[in-house]
């Protein structure tokens, strides 16, 4: 019974529960304990007791001993590497032991930690999936589905997400997951950057009624809702604003996953006058190591340092950064790199006219036409000439728009399979040599091929 009212988020009955039997089998005491401490967000408690578990039972007890490595996992998520290290630990198990529910239930944790990477892959959290649903953990499989509408989110797949998060809303509600107010969430987020705002506004309501609302009011409405749909309409000082309540919020949460973290030091320097303050907070406080924060508190050192006057010193920093990951681009970095190229024409480093149009065609394909006025609005008043066609998105096949190939970029892959070198293209396009080679190491990048000739096999799909 206990466990049933864990499983819907009511923490203080099953807290009841789990005093009044206290004693008539420790490790299971433990186990469901550091649960229960895990969804009220004490996470240093849930850690000390799965540890506890686990040296009571060792392996002796194999489905005590996964769950443990479960709950240790989510409860040390702040380290990313520590985290992966307890579910491949219980996966380890679960595999050994044939515990076909607890190697589902350990894949799809395993995924869900993809998601904090920059570029994230799917492939495990479809795997998960669809072990789940062999095995009948029909759970487990809305979970892995509804993390995996996260990454859908991330590469602003908006049809695909709000179809997919219809279905895991209904099902999550159904079984009386928890999880079903992040779902509200993620669904909310969805209809704000589809301008569907009252839609928007109901699903936040709905959240402010789930099991255990405190900290998806504090930090994940302010940030993951109202600050993406923000940036992505292009209003970066309301989504400044938003961060900067859902950072009082996490510093209430500390261990409440954020991975937005980066990007509010980043507003805070470009937007907020010197940002130092907020930069240091990111740098040392819980999750800087994830490589979304790390990439957002990067840039924003590189604004810092071009605006001291180091110019080679922001330019290798923002090089650091890692523009050169395979696979499509996420739409914040693309908001990302508008952010770096005002801050870099304001204070003379960098290329700000390239990262500009780099900008501008990535948010005209995502069609966030709010987004690439204010893009055009920035370009005027930096004194960059705004193209007049920078459209033509429509002529990018589908299949390159999902890798994130901009309509300059197919421009450029057009002529390359062609046959014209870079200086030819260049010259059609009215373009620096050098600009045409960064067009051309992204496509290689972005369609995994190793060398100039592989291309042409991406042009028509």
């Amino acid at each position: 019974m206990a466990r049933a009212l864990l499983a819907g988020g009511r923490w203080d009955e099953a807290e009841q529960l789990l005093a009044a039997a206290a004693g008539a089998d420790v490790a299971l005491d433990h186990v469901l304990a550091a649960r229960l401490a895990l969804g009220r967000h004490q996470e240093d408690e849930a850690m000390q007791r799965a540890r506890a578990a686990l040296a009571e039972v060792g392996r002796d007890r194999p489905e005590v001993a996964c769950e443990a490595w479960e709950v240790l996992g989510r409860a040390a998520r702040r380290d990313v590497v520590e985290a992966q290290a307890a579910f491949e630990e219980g996966h380890r198990l679960a595999e050994e032991r044939g515990l076909v529910l607890w190697s589902c239930r350990l894949l799809a944790a395993m995924g869900s930690l993809d998601l904090v990477q920059r570029r994230p892959p799917k492939e495990r959290l479809v795997a998960a999936r669809r072990a789940a649903l062999d095995a009948g953990a029909i759970a487990t499989a809305a979970r892995a589905e509804l993390e995996l509408d996260m990454a859908r989110l991330q590469y602003h797949e908006l049809d695909d997400a709000a179809a997919s998060l219809d279905n895991a809303i209904t099902m999550m509600e159904r079984l009386h997951l928890p999880e079903v107010g992040q779902a509200y969430g993620i669904r909310a987020t969805v209809h704000g950057l589809c301008d569907r705002m009252p839609e928007m506004e109901a699903d936040i309501a709905v959240m402010g009624r789930s099991a255990g609302n405190e900290a998806l009011l504090a930090v994940a409405v302010p940030a993951h809702v109202r600050s993406l749909v923000a940036i992505g309409h292009g209003r970066y000082e309301e989504a400044r604003e938003h961060l900067a309540r859902a950072m009082a919020g996490a510093r209430r949460f500390p261990a409440y996953p954020l991975s937005l973290r980066g990007y509010w030091s980043l507003l805070e320097t470009v937007l907020g006058g010197d940002g130092a303050a907020a930069r240091e907070e990111v740098r040392a406080g819980p999750q800087a190591s994830s490589p979304q924060n790390a990439f957002g508190l990067r840039c924003a050192d590189a604004v810092a340092l071009g605006r001291r006057g180091e110019r080679e010193a922001a330019e290798e920093t923002f090089a650091d950064a890692g523009w050169d990951l395979p696979g499509a681009e996420p739409w914040l970095e693309i908001h990302a790199r508008l952010l770096v190229a005002r801050a870099a024409a304001a204070d003379g480093w960098g290329e700000p006219e390239q990262w500009f149009r780099h900008a501008l065609d990535g948010l005209l394909g995502l069609g966030q036409t709010e987004a690439a006025s204010a893009c055009r609005a920035a370009m005027r008043e930096a004194g960059v000439a705004v193209p007049r066609r920078a459209a033509g998105s429509d002529r990018v096949p589908p299949h390159l728009q999902r890798l994130g190939v901009t309509a300059r970029e197919y421009d450029v892959l057009e002529l390359v399979v062609a046959g014209l070198s870079n200086r030819d293209i260049a010259e059609r396009l009215f373009l620096s040599v050098r600009t045409v080679e960064t067009h051309v190491a992204r496509l290689l990048q972005r369609t995994g091929s190793a060398e100039r000739g592989g291309l042409a096999a991406h042009l028509t799909g």
